[in-house]
């Protein structure tokens, strides 16, 4: 499990590990492009539609609230990027995209992207 420093290709490539069955989850940080020229974003936007609600705790600043969140959940695969000394394998991932469509008046939304990187490279 990591923060969005983690959004790295090098880490997906390496994050298989079919001896442990270890899969990654990370907060994903850059808005990638996908094979088929979208981007992630786009990608996500087109797909099914669940929603959560949940109580936000306050902290730092942040006053306690109820928060109504869209989920969207798409399976892809992200190319494998350039590297000058070796070559890298595309990945395919589950991103999954939580977003709040409509948050109170001068409130910031609460908006979250993660990954999930299995346990197996979709290029072999």
């Amino acid at each position: 499990m990591a923060d969005r420093e983690a959004d790295i290709d090098d880490l997906f490539v390496e994050a298989p590990c079919p001896e442990t069955a270890a899969d990654w989850l990370v907060r994903g940080q850059h808005d990638r492009i996908l094979a088929n020229g979208e981007t992630l974003r786009q990608h996500l936007a087109a797909a099914p539609l669940a929603a959560t609600t949940f109580e936000r705790p306050a902290s730092h600043g942040v006053t306690a609230r109820t928060v109504h969140q869209e989920l969207r959940a798409v399976r892809v695969t992200l190319p494998a990027p350039r590297r000058p000394d070796r070559t890298l394998p595309a990945v395919e991932i589950t991103a999954l995209l939580a977003s709040e469509p409509a948050p109170p008046p001068g409130e910031a939304p609460v908006r979250m992207s993660i990954s999930f990187f299995s346990a197996w490279r979709a290029a072999r």
